[in-house]
């Protein structure tokens, strides 16, 4: 109170504007929540998702603006999680209870528990902030996108990856494992077929005597 405000000052044209234009998104809806759920449920079935006031613009348009980005990463993010997690899960189940097996599961354990903001946040330090500040190199952009260039895609996919990269690692060497076991294993025998036991001669019926005796 009675210093400037000049953040206030900017967000006060924005916010006469929304009053403005959409006076009904600031009435009381407390004792009718679904007053205004209905008609947003409807407008995202027929494609309106609404009008974003931080941007002034549609919803829809920026979704589909970003969405080459996003896909780019969702299939950079599957490509780090199938690098890791195959080879070490075929090399813990064909080196079964060794160092390299026990090291797996430790690193699975590890990749599992990290969250993703604490690795992506260790990752753009050390190889995207420390190469530059130190030695001047930018090996890794630290923020920013562009299309198709794989400085930009390399740390985010590591770090949706990792986790993903778990999952693959104890799949794959349980599955091999079992294949493994199912080669090296000798045939179950099989039980001996139980035929039905002879009727002895004295139990058999009688043969119907021939005709003439």
């Amino acid at each position: 109170l009675g210093e400037e405000q000049p953040d206030w000052e900017l967000a006060a044209g924005p916010l006469q504007h929304a009053v403005a234009r959409h006076p009904g998104a600031f009435l009381d809806k407390s004792r009718f929540s679904m007053d205004w759920y209905y008609p947003v449920l409807g407008g995202a079935v027929r494609g309106d998702l609404g009008h974003s006031f931080s941007q002034n613009l549609d919803v829809l348009p920026l979704i589909l603006q970003r969405l080459p980005a996003t896909l780019q990463l969702a299939v950079a993010g599957l490509f780090v999680e199938l690098a890791i997690g195959l080879p070490l899960g075929v090399l813990a189940a064909v080196r079964r209870d060794s160092i390299f097996d026990r090291g797996s599961t430790i690193l699975s354990i590890v990749l599992v528990s990290a969250p993703s903001f604490w690795v992506g946040l260790l990752l753009i330090h050390y190889l995207g902030f420390l190469p530059h500040t130190q030695f001047g190199i930018d090996l890794f952009p630290i923020g920013g996108y562009k299309a198709l260039d794989l400085r930009y895609l390399i740390l985010p996919a590591v770090t949706v990856g990792f986790a993903g990269a778990a999952y693959y690692t104890r799949l794959t060497r349980v599955t091999m494992l079992d294949e493994l076991h199912r080669a090296v294993a000798p045939p179950r025998p099989q039980p001996p077929r139980l035929s039905a036991p002879r009727q002895p001669r004295a139990l058999r019926p009688p043969r119907s005597p021939r005709p003439g005796y």
